[in-house]
């Protein structure tokens, strides 16, 4: 069962979230930016030259490139091609078999890739 389509729509702006409930302020110190699942497999649900993912991917290159300029680790999750079923558990109920070992599906996008 691949991902179904999913039409193109205008990424929120500021003015479409809700309000903040807490103050905090992130501490660099103390602080990770987790890039998670940014594989060609998952992008391929959508147009790659319209919203939302023209935004996001421009969104998270600046957040890496702002945690990278504040000594911030960067980390990534990817999920692997052929995964054993066994590891895959619940996953498989909800999206069926996942990717296959393909690079071309499993990589991070160029982008975003790891440096």
């Amino acid at each position: 069962m691949a991902i179904p389509t999913i039409p193109a729509y205008p990424m929120p702006s500021i003015q479409d979230l809700p309000e903040n409930k807490v103050n905090w302020i992130p501490d660099p110190k103390r602080a990770v930016l987790l890039i998670h699942d940014m594989q060609q497999y998952f992008l391929n649900a959508f147009q790659q030259d319209t919203s939302p993912i023209t935004e996001l991917v421009q969104h998270i290159e600046q957040l890496r490139d702002t945690c990278k300029d504040l000594g911030i680790p960067v980390v990534y999750t990817a999920q692997p091609g052929d995964q054993d079923p066994k590891d895959r558990a619940l996953l498989t109920d909800f999206w069926g078999p996942g990717l296959g070992d393909d690079e071309a599906l499993t990589k991070i996008i160029d982008q975003l890739a790891p440096s």
